[in-house]
């Protein structure tokens, strides 16, 4: 039976995921796992004349991440800022940059990992303040952006109300778009 003869190396990488970006011992295994196989494959590569030789630090770390992101299983988020950050070494604000580029060249494999995470949101009905509203919960805040934007994109501004610190959206019920679908049914999400 073969041995990994990285795995030492991929447990400290693991480690340093958990410790350096919050991130569970799953998840930081399979990032770690899904990232050395892109960088074997790209040093490989260029070996071989047949991999793509990037100019500028910050295109590198955006294909880098595309190739990341199409290495991890589909069940797996994207990868967050503070993911990036350690596993580039570089600052939240950089790591930022590099998701806002991945999303403007990738926009339709962004879109399916993160819309994947918004379909798992739970909406629950509510009365508050004499409106009756959605009151949509999220699992983290890169999909709860996402879903803020998309609802506004959507023409449902009026009342929407995002709230980060507890991972929510409020959003009038009675609200629609002009194909007449409410919050709940452009997100796709759950409800309760």
């Amino acid at each position: 039976m073969a041995t990994d003869a990285l795995e030492n190396e991929k447990e400290a990488a693991a480690k340093a995921l958990v410790d350096d970006a919050g991130c569970l011992d799953g998840r930081a295994r399979a990032l770690v796992d899904a990232y050395a196989s892109v960088v074997a494959k790209e040093a490989l590569a260029v070996v071989a004349g047949t991999g793509e030789v990037v100019g500028g630090v910050v295109e590198e770390r955006v294909q880098r991440l595309r190739r990341l992101v199409e290495a991890l299983p589909a069940s797996e988020p994207f990868p967050n800022v503070y993911e990036l950050g350690a596993i580039f070494r570089i600052t939240d604000s950089q790591a930022r940059n590099v998701i806002r580029t991945y999303q403007a060249r990738y926009p339709r494999g962004y879109r399916a990992r993160v819309e994947a995470a918004v379909k798992s949101a739970v909406a629950q009905a509510k009365n508050i303040g004499g409106r009756d509203v959605w009151v949509i919960d999220f699992d983290n805040p890169d999909t709860l952006d996402y879903a803020h934007d998309l609802l506004k994109r959507r023409g449902l501004t009026r009342g929407l109300d995002r709230n980060r610190a507890a991972q929510t959206l409020t959003v009038p019920r009675d609200q629609k778009d002009r194909n007449g679908k409410n919050a709940v049914d452009i997100l796709g999400c759950k409800k309760k």
